[in-house]
């Protein structure tokens, strides 16, 4: 009896320092605004790049929503390492977005209207931005102006 008080806490002990070692880097929350000459923009792409002299390398990305924001997760966890990045804002392409806003008559045209609106659709916008992410610098907006 006496040996099971003596292993229990020798057990919890051991499996709160299991966990793999992406658990025990550190992430910072990093969020913001994607907006098209200042009005917001959804379903745009986010992705932060590490550049190579990080101490860590954890890539970040998402989606924003509809109202332009968006907050970086690195694999199911959400936030970055701190260190430089290369964020890489992509807005949606037209012809992903073919849905909305069309009436129901050409809708009923299925594919033959969003076949055509993909081969004429313009290419999505696309821009690089140099950051840095640090414990007092976790949020940043993106303008994609045309």
């Amino acid at each position: 009896m006496i040996w099971i008080r003596a292993a229990l806490p020798l057990t919890l002990v051991v499996i709160s320092g299991c966990g793999s070692e992406e658990d025990r880097i550190p992430l910072l929350p990093v969020s913001g605004i994607v907006t098209s000459n200042g009005k917001p923009l959804a379903n745009a792409s986010i992705v932060f790049l590490p550049e190579p002299k990080n101490e860590v390398s954890t890539p970040g990305n998402d989606v924003s929503g509809p109202d332009g924001t968006f907050k970086l997760m690195w694999r199911s966890r959400a936030g970055v390492s701190a260190g430089k990045y290369r964020a890489v804002v992509t807005e949606a392409s037209p012809a992903e977005n073919l849905t909305t806003g069309i009436d129901p008559y050409m809708a009923r045209l299925g594919k033959e209207v969003s076949q055509t609106a993909k081969k004429n659709a313009p290419a999505p916008a696309r821009k690089e931005f140099p950051v840095e992410v640090s414990a007092t610098k976790t949020t940043f907006d993106f303008d994609l102006k045309k």
